[in-house]
């Protein structure tokens, strides 16, 4: 893997990292938190 390759997946393996950390602050909130919110929504998915 050359220097660029490991550089392109350390920066998608941090956003993903990332998006885990606010899946996770997400996860206490109820149904109908969810369902009002359209941010909550996106990170979910």
């Amino acid at each position: 893997m050359s220097p660029v390759e490991r550089d392109v997946a350390r920066r998608k393996l941090d956003r993903i990292l990332k998006c885990l950390q606010r899946i996770r602050a997400a996860q206490d909130k109820t149904l109908d938190d969810f369902l009002a919110d359209s941010d909550l929504q996106f990170i979910i998915e």
